[in-house]
């Protein structure tokens, strides 16, 4: 239960700071500048604005205002769309402005923002607006600002009046018209934007007239977004999103969150969180796999990085992501079915290639041996992500060749959610958050089902762009039995509709090739990578399997002679290689592997000092000649050979020490085992109880029970081996004889 809720509290503190994070970076990506303002007719506008902004109006008009007209205005970040119109309406008294105008991203259930304002003679402004005040940078000059953060307009309208009441020392300015309103909302926001740039909020850039955000601006108001932002509360009828505003939603977050910084900002933001990533990695795995761990993400995601950019795509950047691995990132709206296949698939396979290379390098027991482990790591994260399970990047593969048939694509993702809760369930709680997040976004895929579904028995006009193809795609399938959808769900199911469009001329043939290339990729690394981290056992595991299946039906009698007989054959293939060949050394090695599985161990070690004498420092044919001259007894011989893997490699003296202390054990030579047993512990990192056993047992032998119990005591004490009890009584023994 305390694993399950500190993991939950970790994932909710990353999320939390990844929304942060991303928040802060959208401001340091945005681009401002002073806004302007034309008055414009009526017809001007375009009518789908109109309809929306109708209700609203109608609800003015109730609390006794009119008509003004509308303004056309640049919006103060540089967004698309970069012209926006608002409506002008003032009260009876000709004192107090009303604005309404679209709230950008446009949502179904909260399309439109009222701004009251209310002019002095002494240039004062009293300012009152729709739950936007978190979104004000500084502070407006001369104005007071007003946030009532009630979606009630009546309500709304009251507590301004009460807010106005209590400005008795000033006069309001009455009677002005639309263009002087006009006239002197751009004075005002002129001022508040030189303001900003005064204050430092604002950074210049060039001689474009455009600014940015400094960090620690970004920083602070990307606080101000998050958490000061009130709840809207929806309209009871949301109303139906026209396509053109669908559109605009669209490209709108679209621009939002491409970069616009250099290349050097782009390097700073990969540098930091590289560095967030290796830091939050520490306290879990430790600096050196931690390290190996980010070695083996960046080249991961350096692969679909540089296949991005091979292949065109625009505003590639890389980042990494605590606790969750680093995602690439890239925009091409011409990218290619095969292309958005390669690019999936250059990320994994060359992690598989490159670390089965360095599983065949590195052996174990040779010098190269970190690179084994290294080798290893690199292969199972990179087969790991190639498994057809989303959103590893072998699910993306298979979501991406399914993409024609999007209901099969839903049941796949269907399953790939049953798997991860599984998973999570099971003990690897990431995967219950993996599961969640797909579970969550099955609805959108359900509803883009529903419309390519309808889309397929339509022709659109001919020569129509992808944003007049959008447009015409949005008005074919009814959105009324569908609950509204939020901006940022818009954009992602307009760019569903748009890559089903692209892909959809994508011949089933060339499908199914990338679909052979990708399971050969997926079947080849696992085969590969088996090979590697086996070496030279991998064809004995292979040929053991087939001879599982070859006598499945035998007797154990009959099983027996067929596998002596088998090794016989072997054994004189062997033979017949040494006499065509005497420096054969695998030749020799396939003999003595015969020779001890036949029990002929005199014959065996024959072969192994052969071995040994064309190889003389090749440490796991030293061991196994340790082994071998144990098992006959030979424990001088044994001891040689300790020797001389300790000149070769020192950094197996804790291991030496125990094998020597076994063998002089042997030998009945307590005093060098004890020696041994102590220079072992001397040399060993960590505790090792056994060998605390052993020598126990041997001080209980000599007859220096006191030492043997303090071996115990440590035991008991140290570790509550259950070992300690049996060694008590062979040291009651012992002292009783």
């Amino acid at each position: 239960m305390i694993n399950w809720l500190w993991l939950a509290v970790l994932w909710l503190a990353v999320t939390w700071g990844l929304r942060y994070g991303y928040t802060v970076i959208i401001l340091l990506r945005a681009r401002f500048d002073r806004m302007s303002t034309s008055v414009v007719v009526t017809e001007q506008v375009p009518e789908y604005v109109r309809d929306i902004l109708e209700p609203s109006a109608v609800e003015l008009q109730r609390l006794g205002f009119r008509d003004c007209g509308y303004l056309e205005y640049s919006p103060f970040q540089r967004l698309h769309p970069l012209t926006r119109w608002m409506r002008v309406m003032v009260d009876e008294s000709g004192c107090h402005f009303a604005s309404i105008e679209l709230r950008y991203p446009v949502a179904a259930t909260d399309p439109v923002s009222i701004t009251f304002y209310t002019w002095f003679t002494d240039g004062h402004l009293l300012l009152s607006v729709d739950r936007l005040a978190h979104a004000i940078f500084g502070s407006i000059p001369n104005t007071t600002l007003g946030d009532n953060r009630i979606h009630n307009l009546e309500r709304q309208w009251a507590d301004r009046q009460q807010q106005f009441a209590q400005m008795v020392d000033r006069k309001p300015i009455s009677n002005l018209s639309i263009t002087d309103f006009s006239n002197r909302f751009f004075q005002r926001f002129s001022i508040y934007f030189d303001r900003l740039i005064a204050t430092k909020v604002f950074v210049p850039l060039g001689n474009d007239n455009l600014c940015r955000l400094r960090l620690g601006s970004a920083i602070y108001y990307a606080y101000r977004l998050i958490y000061l932002r009130p709840k809207p509360q929806p309209l009871a009828q949301p109303i139906e999103i026209p396509s053109e505003i669908a559109i605009d939603n669209s490209l709108m977050l679209e621009q939002a969150q491409t970069s616009t910084g250099t290349r050097r900002s782009k390097f700073w933001w990969f540098g930091l969180s590289m560095v967030g990533f290796y830091v939050a990695t520490i306290p879990y795995m430790g600096w050196q796999f931690g390290l190996q761990l980010l070695v083996v993400i960046l080249l991961h995601e350096l692969g679909h990085l540089l296949a991005m950019q091979f292949f065109g795509y625009r505003d590639t950047r890389m980042l990494f992501i605590p606790f969750l691995g680093g995602v690439a990132m890239g925009k091409n709206e011409n990218a290619t079915l095969s292309q958005k296949f390669w690019i999936l698939i250059l990320g994994p396979l060359p992690g598989i290639l490159l670390g089965i290379a360095m599983l065949f390098i590195g052996h174990p027991n040779s010098s190269l041996n970190w690179l084994h482990g290294f080798g290893w790591l690199m292969v199972c994260i990179n087969l790991l992500n190639l498994l057809p399970i989303y959103p590893l990047d072998g699910g993306k593969i298979i979501s991406l060749l399914l993409q024609p048939y999007p209901y099969i694509g839903i049941g796949f993702k269907v399953i790939c959610t049953a798997i991860s809760i599984g998973l999570g369930l099971s003990g690897v709680q990431v995967f219950l958050f993996i599961g969640i997040a797909i579970a969550l976004s099955l609805p959108l895929d359900l509803r883009t089902a529903k419309a390519i579904s309808k889309l397929q028995h339509k022709s659109a006009p001919a020569g129509l762009e992808k944003d007049e193809w959008l447009q015409w795609a949005y008005t074919q399938f009814d959105r009324d039995s569908s609950p509204p959808m939020q901006p940022a769900q818009q954009k992602l199911f307009m760019n569903n509709l748009w890559e089903w469009k692209s892909d959809r001329s994508n011949s089933q043939l060339l499908r199914s090739g990338l679909g052979l290339l990708y399971a050969v990729s997926l079947i080849g690394g696992t085969i590969g990578s088996i090979y590697g981290f086996m070496g030279n056992r991998f064809p004995a595991v292979a040929n053991g399997l087939i001879d599982t299946f070859q006598t499945g039906g035998m007797t154990p009698a009959q099983r027996k002679s067929h596998y002596r007989l088998k090794w016989q054959r072997e054994l004189q293939v062997a033979t017949a290689a040494i006499e065509k060949d005497p420096s054969d050394v695998e030749a020799y090695r396939q003999r003595f592997k015969l020779h001890q599985i036949l029990k002929n161990y005199g014959a065996a070690l024959q072969d192994l000092d052969r071995i040994i004498a064309i190889e003389p420092n090749n440490l796991a044919d030293l061991h196994s000649r340790i082994f071998l001259n144990a098992t006959l007894k030979d424990y001088r011989a044994a001891l040689l050979d300790t020797d001389r893997i300790l000149q070769l490699d020192p950094k197996s003296k804790a291991d030496i020490y125990r094998q020597r202390g076994e063998l002089y054990t042997q030998l009945g030579d307590t005093d060098l085992a004890i020696a041994s047993y102590t220079q072992q512990l001397a040399e060993s990192s960590n505790s090792d109880n056994y060998t605390y056993l052993l020598r126990a047992k041997l001080y209980s032998k000599k007859g220096e029970t006191k030492l043997a119990l303090a071996d115990l005591d440590y035991l008991r004490y140290a570790t509550r081996t259950s070992d300690c009890s049996r060694t008590t009584s062979c040291l009651y023994l012992h002292r009783k004889s």
